[in-house]
């Protein structure tokens, strides 16, 4: 990798914990990351150490080629880790006050909470997450909201979480109280990202005592840890308020542009003129202006384009942020009228550059020399950006009216995987014993949890992947849409690729072996893929990562064909549950796969939710099963399988 990105890959290895490390850190990066929130957790990161006043950054090309926006002169791109290829590489994005405006620009939407939107938004939290803000304010059901996601997120992924507490403040917890621990840190702090943009005076909301366990993630993988957490979590809580706000803005114009239909007609039919009856908007705008405000079609530099809660403007990716502090608001007024004036003070003319600009190889790719992106200076310039900009088409003209994804993008999306290791065979296991489609997507939704990958589509554009409990959720940002595969189609998709044999390579189908389980994210033993986003320069051990073992006995798949599986009482289906984890123990010790008969046997394990009793020393006719669990398993193991009761 090139010196430069090695030195960046270095910061951000350290950055982490140097965030965790003081309250007034830790929350100054939460309010950048609650105005960048579509980036995963180590971009945030780069962000907030570089320009932590960023509000809504993308790439140059979305930039120039979607949003019609130039980069001003002197502009300093902020520069991201990129670990797709073989070594991380950088890439380097512009904050929208990076850039200027001209008449066919298309507007930057970035929004803001208002009065009005609390009821729609509280009752978009409700639907989603069964939080009701009935007798609440919209900060009591946020803080709610935080706390069972943070519960939600520890059932899944606290029994990794524990195996990295080395070294940390947490090393002398037991797991009970790391759980606990977790919990306290995420809740406040996802509290913190929501209420930073959803409230006002979000600092006056929290003590120095809600933070106070955020201390103990001290080490870079448990610091990185509790990041993924927060971010992942308030990016799919914020999705869903965008959702709202968008929706009811939507509702909201359609009603003044009928009402305004309604009143023109009523003037025709009286004979007057449009100006002899104007009716006025609440914020002193005519109805019906709602489009002209959106864009403008004077000549020159629009003066205004970047929107604070409009319908028709474009949120920009994967960033659409907003402050909410004192800070004066960024890129919210453009200078100039017909032609912007440069940060400089020095007015830069168009050249005449006869042809639309494209953006040089070198500009906004890899440099094949470097290995890193290259900075602004190999840009073209700003008058060479305008003048090209000026030639091209409105924005909104080019904008796709509707975001389709081609059959072959999705199965190449799943076949992506789910972001943990192993993930994929685990889902093929999935299948492979259990019979119900429930029960199917119940795993397949555990399986992915709440998690995200970048991901770029088969015409070049880029996008995201984003897991959440309702589905998967592909967005292009190029085309400022998204489209939510719901679990219940995912597990159709998926099916169908299996059965076809179109869902593991022929190397997966060779290193497939059987899960014992019905908890198969939980039982991976590793963090959720973004916590390894970004780190390339730690070695996979650091994570707890083992190598893949080496099988003497051929991996074959297994095909269930007992009907009448699951069925007999508590004790029967408690046997079959000891039998089968004796013979994963033993697979693990001999570090080998399944044969056919052990193979049947893992099958017949069906999870401890209705077996509390094995649990539960002081219940009568069990204890010989208690003593025997508790013979068999760790005391950590224990704790994980008794979790899985409630």
């Amino acid at each position: 990798m090139g010196i430069k990105a090695r030195r960046y890959a270095d910061i951000l290895a350290g950055a982490p914990e140097y965030v965790t490390g003081r309250q007034d850190e830790w929350k100054a990066f939460l309010t950048t990351a609650a105005r960048n929130y579509k980036y995963p957790y180590y971009d945030q990161l780069m962000i907030y150490l570089q320009r932590p006043e960023a509000t809504a950054c993308a790439e140059y090309d979305f930039w120039f080629d979607t949003m019609h926006r130039y980069v001003k002169r002197g502009a300093k791109g902020i520069a991201l880790v990129d670990n797709e290829g073989d070594s991380p590489k950088l890439r380097y994005v512009f904050d929208v006050a990076d850039t200027g405006a001209r008449s066919n620009s298309r507007p930057v939407w970035l929004w803001q909470m208002k009065e009005e939107y609390r009821n729609p938004v509280m009752a978009a939290l409700e639907r989603a997450y069964g939080v009701s803000g009935e007798n609440l304010s919209l900060e009591a059901q946020l803080e709610q909201v935080a706390g069972r996601l943070a519960a939600d997120y520890w059932m899944n992924y606290g029994r990794q979480i524990s195996g990295i507490v080395a070294d940390s403040f947490l090393e002398e917890y037991d797991e009970f109280n790391i759980g606990a621990a977790f919990r306290k840190a995420a809740q406040a702090s996802i509290a913190y990202t929501l209420s930073v943009r959803c409230t006002e005076e979000a600092e006056n909301q929290f003590e120095p005592e809600d933070f106070r366990d955020v201390a103990d993630f001290n080490t870079r993988q448990t610091a990185a840890a509790l990041g993924t957490a927060v971010s992942s979590i308030s990016r799919e809580v914020f999705r869903e308020i965008e959702r709202a706000i968008r929706d009811y803005e939507r509702t909201k114009a359609q009603e003044r542009s009928q009402d305004y239909e309604e009143r023109n007609n009523i003037q025709t039919g009286r004979r007057l003129s449009a100006s002899g009856d104007r009716v006025e908007r609440d914020d002193g705008e005519a109805f019906g202006q709602i489009r002209e405000n959106a864009q403008s079609v004077s000549e020159g530099e629009q003066s205004d384009t970047v929107q604070r809660s409009g319908a028709d403007g474009a949120a920009v990716s994967p960033s659409s942020g907003d402050r909410r502090d004192s800070t004066p608001e960024i890129g919210a007024a453009d200078e100039g009228a017909s032609g912007e004036e440069s940060v400089s003070g020095q007015k830069d003319e168009p050249d005449g550059v006869g042809t639309p600009l494209k953006q040089p190889e070198s500009t906004g790719g890899r440099d094949d020399t470097g290995g890193t992106y290259q900075q602004l200076s190999l840009f073209p310039t700003e008058a060479e950006q305008i003048a090209a900009i000026d030639r091209l088409e409105p924005a909104e003209s080019v904008k796709p009216s509707v975001f389709s994804v081609p059959e072959e993008e999705i199965e190449r999306m799943l076949a992506h995987g789910t972001m943990l290791k192993g993930g994929k065979l685990r889902i093929s296991a999935i299948y492979a014993r259990e019979t119900e489609p429930k029960e199917r997507v119940r795993l397949i939704k555990e399986e992915y949890g709440i998690s995200g990958h970048s991901y770029h589509f088969l015409d070049g554009t880029k996008g995201f992947v984003d897991a959440n409990g309702k589905g998967i959720l592909v967005r292009n940002y190029e085309y400022d849409s998204e489209r939510l595969f719901r679990w219940t189609e995912v597990e159709q998709r998926l099916g169908k690729m299996i059965r076809e044999n179109r869902y593991l390579t022929a190397e997966e189908q060779e290193s497939l072996q059987p899960v014992s389980g019905t908890e198969p994210a939980q039982m991976s033993g590793e963090l959720p893929g973004e916590l390894l986003e970004g780190s390339a320069e730690l070695p996979a051990a650091e994570y707890g990562i083992s190598p893949a073992p080496v099988s003497v006995i051929p991996a074959q798949n297994y095909r269930i064909t007992d009907e009448h599986l699951g069925d007999g009482g508590p004790k029967a289906k408690y046997e079959r549950n000891v039998a089968a984890i004796r013979t994963l123990f033993t697979l693990e010790q001999e570090n080998r796969n399944a044969t056919p008969e052990e193979q049947s046997v893992l099958a017949q394990y069906v999870g401890w939710g209705g077996l509390p009793d094995a649990f539960d020393p002081e219940k009568t006719g069990w204890a010989r099963e208690y003593q025997e669990l508790k013979d068999l398993l760790s005391e950590q193991e224990t704790s994980y399988e008794k979790s899985s009761i409630n």
